[in-house]
C-alpha cells in the first residue's frame, strides 16, 4: 500500500510539473506570436512605402544618365 502510496503521490507532481510547464510553454508561443505579427507588419509597412514611393524615385532618376565603361 505504501508504495502505490509513494507512486500516486510522485504522478501527482509530475502532473502538476507538466502543467507549470505547459503554462510557460504556452506564455513562450503568445509572446513569439505577437513578436511575428509585429515584424509582419513591419514588412507589410515598408512594402507599402516602397510601392508608394517608386513612382517619385523613378521619376527622379529619368534626368540622371549612367555611364557604362
Amino acid at each position: 500500500m505504501q508504495l502505490l502510496s509513494e507512486s500516486v503521490q510522485m504522478l501527482k507532481q509530475k502532473v502538476v510539473w507538466l502543467e507549470a510547464s505547459n503554462i510557460d510553454l504556452h506564455r513562450q508561443l503568445e509572446d513569439s506570436r505577437i513578436q511575428l505579427d509585429k515584424v509582419t507588419q513591419k514588412v507589410v509597412d515598408s512594402q507599402v512605402f516602397y510601392m508608394r514611393n517608386l513612382g517619385q524615385w523613378s521619376r527622379g532618376f529619368k534626368g540622371i544618365k549612367f555611364q557604362v565603361s
